[in-house]
């Protein structure tokens, strides 16, 4: 299956994109390898280098995140998207997400609640494209949240519903509308959640936004929530 181009803009977007995420990926593929290389060296002797190691492999991870975003932002804006569905298991699709997001994003002041169904929900998606959805979601809810985000597993009839939530300002007016616009992305938008947005669709599914049940400040303000919807499928 394919997608379908957004519209004429696209044709002038979308080799812009493809060729900036070409450009990232081949440094970071020589970075990469050389840090892991440089960890073999010192393994042993790398204790007091650890910290720093770390943050050099976090932030090649991050470009190479920034590369998939962008050639996934192409492929969605000409049309030629390919995914695979398979039956999968959504707890354990959420737990890579989850776990992805937050060594990335992840922030000592921020505390992370998962609250999964007792019984494991079954949809028919490509895995790692939704992977990068659940991925994408959570690093968004770790960048805003003040201190706490919350994710949530619901099983209700056909459907399975994923909630991020984080306690931070919410969207700020007209937001929503943008990223629900189906038009290419803007630089206010960003590149990732209207990417998430038509990539769920793609599983027959649906991207909702509006106010987390989690209150961002003492006015009682709360904060955002996306909620991921998702046909399920039988074992």
């Amino acid at each position: 299956m394919k997608t379908s181009p957004v519209d004429g803009r696209a044709d002038t977007l979308e080799p812009i994109l493809r060729k900036i995420a070409h450009d990232i990926v081949g440094p970071t593929s020589v970075a990469s390898g050389a840090l892991k290389e440089l960890e073999r060296q010192l393994r042993g002797e790398s204790q007091p280098h650890a910290s720093m190691l770390d943050l050099v492999d976090r932030s090649l991870q991050r470009l190479q995140r920034l590369a998939t975003r962008l050639r996934s932002a192409a492929l969605v804006m000409n049309g030629t998207l390919e995914l695979e569905s398979q039956l999968v298991v959504l707890g354990d699709v959420l737990a890579g997400g989850v776990a992805h997001a937050s060594k990335l994003d992840g922030r000592k002041n921020v505390t992370v609640e998962v609250v999964t169904a007792a019984e494991p929900i079954r949809a028919n998606a490509d895995e790692p494209h939704l992977a990068l959805v659940f991925s994408e979601l959570m690093s968004n809810a770790l960048r805003f949240a003040r201190r706490h985000v919350r994710v949530t597993v619901v099983h209700r009839g056909e459907r399975a519903t994923v909630d991020f939530e984080d306690d931070g300002a919410g969207f700020p007016a007209g937001l929503v509308a943008a990223l629900t616009s189906g038009e290419p992305p803007s630089i206010e938008v960003g590149f990732a959640l209207p990417l998430v947005v038509a990539i769920t669709a793609r599983f027959g599914g649906a991207i909702t936004f509006g106010e987390s049940g989690l209150p961002s400040s003492s006015d009682g303000r709360r904060g955002a929530r996306v909620r991921v919807e998702l046909p399920v499928a039988s074992a």
